[in-house]
């Protein structure tokens, strides 16, 4: 039921929402931390005089220039990076609280919609049970009427009860395939069921035919 849930859209985006924070956080606490760069420097330079002309000097390195170092950075008192560090650290406790929020919304619809699946269930064979009852009611009064054992008055009043009972299966269906339907959306599986695509109702065109009673059929 949980791993059902947590395929809904808002848990996904909040999902990435928290990584992508998590990225940053990695960042703000990076601006944190010392950095050391070092660096290397080569020059060919060229020694002017009347004895050999500079240009030649160069061509020939004979008088190299290099130089070597290293920079640290110590960010001391950084009150920007720190600001930065707290708030994102603030902002991903929200997006934790956000995601856990929704995944417990999302276990409660579904267990709120199987709780409704059952509970219907149990009314439609109720009245399935009434129904087949008041049949058997019903004939055992025209029965009885043909011995003149039973009024026509009984029988009229075993035929209405009759026809109550079967509007009664048919209100417990609705309601049971109402249940069905509010499950499948809780447990993200009424596209799947039904072979409906969001990318072919985006772009107009269907490839399958949904599984909808009611759909044209597509011809062979």
């Amino acid at each position: 039921m949980r791993e059902a849930a947590e395929q809904r859209p808002e848990i996904e985006q909040a999902e990435l929402n928290l990584r992508n924070q998590e990225a940053t956080i990695r960042a703000n606490r990076n601006r944190l931390l010392p950095s050391l760069d070092a660096y290397v420097s080569y020059n060919m330079s060229g020694l002017g005089g009347a004895l050999r002309p500079t240009i030649v000097n160069i061509l020939d390195n004979n008088y190299p220039n290099l130089s070597y170092g290293v920079s640290l950075n110590l960010p001391i008192r950084n009150r920007t990076a720190l600001a930065d560090a707290a708030r994102s650290l603030l902002e991903q406790r929200q997006m934790q609280m956000k995601l856990q929020n929704a995944k417990n919304q999302a276990v409660w619809d579904v267990s709120k919609a199987v709780s409704a699946v059952e509970q219907a269930k149990s009314q439609l064979d109720a009245a399935l049970e009434l129904a087949a009852l008041s049949r058997q009611v019903l004939d055992m009064q025209q029965q009885k009427f043909t011995l003149a054992v039973a009024t026509i008055e009984e029988v009229i009043t075993a035929q209405g009860n009759l026809a109550t009972a079967e509007g009664n299966v048919v209100k417990a269906r609705a309601a049971y395939a109402k249940a069905l339907i509010q499950y499948e959306q809780a447990t993200g599986t009424l596209l799947d069921r039904n072979n409906i695509e969001l990318d072919e109702a985006v772009q107009g065109e269907v490839r399958r035919v949904p599984n909808i009673p009611g759909s044209p059929r597509q011809s062979e």
